[in-house]
């Protein structure tokens, strides 16, 4: 948008006017997950299989089989451009299981049932994961995350943006295939009647991109911060449904 500046003084203070922020149609804003063991949850990608893949281990310095069931694509900021999920060949083994917007670790027993392959990496393991925070993960949950939030929204539909980019970067995950480290994970309320690719197509504009380097925080490089504190203050222009030249 190349305005003069007065010019982009009235665009701003429309959009400043607007009632409807991404916060107010936002059920979640959720940072990205830690493992609290990366080198053993996270995996480098080698070979597709099928029903199993074939991974690099960091931990083990090996390489093993385990199944598809417990991964995710796992994603770093830099993967998450505009539009679209760039392959990171990376995986996450994500030892829950997400019903009803809860998620729970699964059992030992399902886990060396269903999952045989992957308990036995993680078994071999075990002892390191059990040290983790001075023994605090010894005893019977030992393979799972010493701090296991925002699960549940990794398994979803959601839009993810990194923490720090130079314009709007916003992409969609409809299947909830892929978790983040470094970024936010943006679901949207039930009540909205606006689609994901509608919101996403706001968040992505010219428009709002500009207006987010306007109250954002800049670093280095031309780059702004995407914080929650910023991004739920993108204002979105809802639909009139009772309207059909506006939903036109």
């Amino acid at each position: 948008w190349n305005f003069q500046v007065d010019e982009l003084s009235v665009v701003f203070a429309r959009l400043e006017g607007m009632p409807v922020r991404l916060g107010a149609v936002a059920e979640r804003m959720a940072q990205g997950i830690r493992t609290s063991a990366n080198e053993v949850y996270v995996v480098d990608l080698l070979e597709d299989l099928g029903e199993t893949v074939k991974v690099q281990s960091k931990q083990l310095a090996t390489d093993v089989v385990l199944e598809k069931g417990l991964l995710k694509e796992f994603l770093q900021g830099r993967e998450i451009k505009a539009y679209q999920l760039l392959p990171s060949g990376k995986l996450l083994i994500l030892p829950y299981i997400v019903k009803k917007g809860c998620a729970r670790l699964v059992s030992e027993s399902e886990l060396a049932q269903r999952y045989p392959l992957t308990y036995s990496y993680l078994k071999a393991n075990k002892k390191y994961l059990e040290q983790r925070e001075k023994g605090r993960m010894s005893g019977p949950n030992w393979y799972g995350y010493v701090y296991p939030k925002n699960i549940e929204v990794m398994a979803s539909s959601k839009l993810l943006v990194p923490d720090i980019a130079d314009r709007a970067a916003f992409a969609f995950d409809d299947a909830g295939h892929h978790a983040l480290t470094s970024g936010y994970a943006v679901t949207l309320k039930e009540s909205l009647r606006e689609k994901y690719e509608y919101v996403l197509g706001l968040l992505n504009s010219k428009l709002l991109s500009s207006y987010l380097k306007r109250i954002s925080t800049p670093v280095r490089g031309g780059f702004f911060r995407y914080f929650t504190q910023y991004i739920e203050q993108l204002p979105i222009r809802t639909i009139d449904f009772a309207d059909p030249a506006d939903v036109a």
